[in-house]
């Protein structure tokens, strides 16, 4: 997680110019880029010079995009540092949750692109909705009663609209079936914390004095990069929230640790013997959590299990077309080939089981199976 912040904390400043670019260009169609600007400022209030060097910035980028040859390759420029981030996010998402797959290619342009666009919108519809509340709540300022309530829920949307965002997120960007309630545990708790690490940041600034005499202008960036990179630590942590409650809320949190390699084969076998048996019947084709659940494992373990047999071909992955990102699991060749020493001679692949890594018992074990006859029984007569 650790290098998965610093890598986005990267990622994130190379897109800041594009991001506010875009932004600087919706608010203008709003009318509010004055007031994006005004906020902008309020962010950092020791460091108005800074402010100024990234409000010309974005006016020089905006400038170079309208015409000319910067119209196309300014626009391919920007799409590409914000799409670029959109899928370093997908990517450690998606290693969180143990997905091996992204979206396909025409998703991720269709999907990104959305999400550039639609975010500055929502972002200026939730400021004018919170900006129209404060206007409405002023005029009840005079009635003693009423003002002090008027404030808290001022501050009470504010953190419902953050952690919707978080919810929406959390539920979007991993290329897997996130189910609301997972999204909830973790949004909620990740949107008052992630608004409280943005309030002392704020508040920080002025006690940095000596910090700014030091690095005078150049100390809004690496104070920037350390708020990006606690910020998305605490994203990050939410993301695990959420896998961990939908994956393992509801199963034995036995041991990790699976028994050596014959842990491996067995939990192997059995999981083969699952999608065998279920294909076979022409049942419907099981999830992870399915298999998890069976077998009373760690869904953790299992995905591990499950790249283990895609990687040795044994087994193909299914997106359900009709729930989406929603994967199951299919043999990859006629289910009565599947024996046991079939499947465990896949495992091998070209490795030798006499080689220094295996011990002696497993050696034994192994020739053992293969010996009594073991290997030649059909995963679906188990």
């Amino acid at each position: 997680m650790q290098y998965r912040a610093q890598a986005l904390t990267y990622s994130t400043l190379m897109a800041v110019v594009p991001f506010f670019a875009i932004i600087f260009a919706i608010a203008k169609g709003f009318g509010l880029s004055e007031f994006i600007e005004g906020r902008i400022h309020a962010a950092f209030p020791t460091h108005p010079e800074t402010v100024n060097t990234l409000m010309d910035f974005v006016s020089a980028y905006l400038d170079h995009t309208k015409g000319g040859i910067f119209l196309g390759f300014g626009i391919i420029l920007l799409l590409y540092s914000l799409l670029s981030l959109t899928d370093s996010i997908e990517r450690t998402f998606n290693q969180i949750w143990q997905v091996k797959r992204d979206r396909p290619l025409s998703r991720k342009l269709t999907d990104y692109t959305a999400v550039v666009f639609l975010l500055p919108i929502i972002i200026f519809v939730s400021m004018g909705f919170t900006m129209f509340l404060s206007n409405t709540f002023a005029q009840l300022s005079d009635i003693v009663l009423i003002a002090p309530a008027t404030k808290v829920l001022l501050v009470v949307i504010h953190y419902f609209i953050i952690c919707l965002l978080f919810v929406i997120l959390y539920i979007f960007m991993p290329h897997v079936r996130v189910k609301l309630t997972s999204a909830l545990v973790a949004g909620i708790p990740v949107g008052i914390c992630f608004e409280l690490w943005q309030t002392v940041y704020l508040n920080s600034q002025q006690w940095l004095s000596g910090y700014n005499a030091i690095y005078g202008s150049f100390a809004a960036i690496p104070l920037f990069m350390i708020w990006c990179q606690i910020s998305w630590y605490i994203i990050l942590f939410g993301a695990t929230m959420s896998c961990v409650y939908q994956s393992d809320n509801r199963l034995s949190l036995q041991s990790l640790h699976v028994g050596g390699r014959s842990g491996e084969d067995y939990l192997c076998l059995t999981t083969m013997r699952i999608i065998c048996k279920r294909f076979h019947q022409g049942t419907k084709s099981p999830t992870v959590l399915e298999i998890a659940q069976e077998l009373n494992v760690p869904v953790r373990i299992i995905n591990d299990v499950m790249n283990k047999l895609i990687d040795n071909q044994l087994i193909l992955s299914i997106e359900d077309v009709d729930k989406e990102k929603n994967t199951t699991f299919v043999p990859a060749s006629d289910v009565h080939n599947y024996t046991v020493g079939y499947v465990l001679q896949k495992l091998d692949g070209t490795c030798d089981i006499s080689d220094k890594e295996f011990s002696e018992p497993y050696i034994a074990y192994r020739n053992d199976i293969f010996q009594e006859g073991f290997a030649a029984k059909k995963l679906i007569d188990l």
